[in-house]
Order: structure tokens, then C-alpha cells, then sequence
């Protein structure tokens, strides 16, 4: 018999599920069709910012909807509704464009940061980076996450119980291959990346607090276009670590469980039933929610990412939309 507890977990996971979701899908699509609608944001890191952004709505379309299914019905998320050729199908996809998601995220971030550390290191440098050439490395991205994740297509397949699950046989061994495919994707998406990141902020950092110093020095009316420049720089550095810390405090939890999961699982099985399975359910939760970090973090910079005037542009033409469809009514 289902408890009263375990019940209220069920209802308070679909609820904050679904929320996460909407969140999601209203705000991610805003930033994107604000992006194409307005020339004041399709600027160098506004440009990856969109792309996580249209990489973050793999999540409510494609993983979210069965997490929630599977906390009402209190079924495995694993397990698929759908059976035949088209659940093999969607269990193939759907695990394969989540990942995929994750991963352009991640170099996302690099490559925001990498935009970053050449406006502020190498200020005229970043003035030879066309568009182009930052389209080139947003596509080479893309091409390197599908890449990584190819083996899915082979891996994932539905057993007959309809659970979604992973297997390397008969073509590899399974444990070894796993293993060994796991560990090259968490150094590729989670160890390099992070380690760059870590290390380019923290010469941005030492590089922003020696100009600082300088100008507080030698201060004079012709230093104020550089202070300017510097300030405007600083924002942008802001609005950068946001996301990338986001991004961290997000999937740290669920990326560690992981790592306990590939090459400690006995760590995991130490701990207490009820507790491990409230841990994952929080890890897992809190990196659902980075796919609404974007719109949020927009939202906080509102003024600094020059949203506010398009904003109230789209307003006004769903407005001006909306009035005349209605006098056509009254018509």
C-alpha cells in the first residue's frame, strides 16, 4: 500500500517537474524568438547564450514529460508506454538528444568563456572574431555532441518489459566498454571543459583587478571611454560566471552521484535506502532545472543584456495583433 508520504513526494515531484518544464519552454523560446526579432541582441556572447538556450528545449520535450508521467504513475522513469519499432525509436531519441543537450551546453559555456577572455585579455583580438567564425564554432559543437553520442543508437533499446534501458552486448562487453565509454565522456563534458573554465575566469579575474587598479590611479577625463569599456566588460563577465556557476551548482550533485555510480557504486549502497533515493531525486531535479537558467539569468540582467526594449517591442505587436483580430470580431 502507497503511503500518505510517498504519494505527497509523487504529487510535489510532478508539480515542481512541471514547473520547471513551463519555465523552460516559455522562457528559452522568448530569448530565441527575441534573439531573431531584434538586431540589439544578436551580439558575440548573446549568440552562444541562444544556443544553449535552443539546446535547453531538448529537456521539456524530450525527458521532462516521462519524468513527470513516471512520478504520477510511480512507474521507473525507464519504463516506456509506448512499445514496438516506435518506443525503440523514442527510447533511442530521446536519451540520445538529452545528452546531446548537455553536452552543448557544456561547450557553450567554453566557448561564452573563451569569448570572454579574449574581449577582456585580448581586447582587440575579440574585433577580428566575425560572426562566422563564432556560427562555425557554435556548428562544431553541435557536430561533436551528436558525434560522442552515436553509440546510443546501438546501446539504448527497449527489453521486453518496455524499460528503456542500456547494453553493449553482443558487440562489446558490457561492463568494460561502458566504463570505458562513460569515463571518456565525463572527462570530455565535465573534467576538460570545467578545468578550462576554471582557469580562463581566473585570469580574467587577475587581468580585470590590474586595470582596475590602474585606473583608479590615473584617473582623468580621457580614461573615461576606457572606464566605460571596462565596466560594460565587467557586466558581460558577470552575466558569463552567472550561467557558468549555475551551471555548476546545478549538475555538481548529479554529476558526483555519477562518478560514485561508475567507480564506487559500494559508496552508494552504504548509504540508507530512503536517503539515497531522496538524494538522486534532488540531484536529478536540480539539473533538470538548469534547462531554466537562461531566461532567468536574462531576466536578473535584464537591463545589461538590452531585453527590455525588445521585450516591450514583441509586447506591442502581440498587442497591436490582438486589437485588430479583435475589431475584426466586432466586425
Amino acid at each position: 500500500m502507497v503511503t500518505i508520504n510517498t504519494a505527497a513526494k509523487s504529487t510535489i515531484t510532478a508539480l515542481v517537474l512541471s514547473a520547471i518544464a513551463l519555465v523552460s519552454l516559455l522562457g528559452n523560446s522568448l530569448l530565441i524568438l527575441v534573439f531573431f526579432r531584434s538586431k540589439a541582441v544578436k551580439k558575440a556572447t548573446n549568440v552562444f547564450i541562444i544556443n544553449m538556450a535552443a539546446s535547453d528545449l531538448f529537456f521539456p520535450v524530450f525527458l521532462i514529460p516521462r519524468q513527470i508521467i513516471a512520478a504520477i504513475t510511480r512507474s521507473p522513469p525507464e519504463l516506456f508506454l509506448i512499445r514496438g519499432a516506435m518506443g525503440s525509436f523514442l527510447c533511442k531519441i530521446s536519451t540520445f538528444l538529452t545528452d546531446v543537450s548537455i553536452t552543448v551546453s557544456m561547450h557553450s559555456l567554453v566557448m561564452i568563456t573563451m569569448e570572454r577572455f579574449l574581449a577582456i585579455v585580448f581586447p582587440f583580438r575579440i574585433r577580428q572574431l566575425s560572426s562566422k567564425t563564432r556560427l562555425y564554432a557554435i556548428l562544431m559543437v553541435w557536430i561533436i555532441a551528436l558525434g560522442i553520442h552515436t553509440p546510443y543508437f546501438y546501446i539504448y533499446r527497449l527489453t521486453s518489459s518496455g524499460k528503456c534501458d542500456y547494453n553493449w552486448e553482443p558487440a562489446f562487453n558490457h561492463k568494460i566498454t561502458h566504463t570505458r565509454y562513460y569515463t571518456a565522456l565525463f572527462v570530455l563534458i565535465v573534467i576538460l571543459p570545467f578545468t578550462l573554465i576554471t582557469i580562463l575566469y581566473s585570469v580574467m579575474v587577475c587581468c580585470l583587478f590590474l586595470n582596475k587598479h590602474k585606473l583608479v590611479i590615473h584617473r582623468s577625463s580621457e580614461n573615461a571611454p576606457r572606464r566605460r569599456s571596462g565596466a560594460k566588460e565587467l557586466r558581460m563577465l558577470k552575466i558569463a560566471a552567472t550561467i557558468v556557476i549555475a551551471f555548476a551548482v546545478c549538475w555538481g550533485p548529479f554529476n558526483i552521484i555519477q562518478f560514485f555510480h561508475l567507480f564506487a557504486p559500494w559508496k552508494l549502497k552504504e548509504l540508507n535506502c530512503n536517503i539515497s533515493h531522496v538524494l538522486i531525486q534532488i540531484a536529478f531535479i536540480l539539473a533538470t532545472a538548469n534547462c531554466t537558467v537562461n531566461p532567468i539569468v536574462c531576466l536578473v540582467y535584464l537591463r545589461n543584456y538590452r531585453l527590455k526594449e525588445s521585450l516591450a517591442s514583441l509586447r506591442s505587436q502581440f498587442s497591436n495583433i490582438s486589437k485588430g483580430s479583435q475589431r475584426e470580431t466586432e466586425l
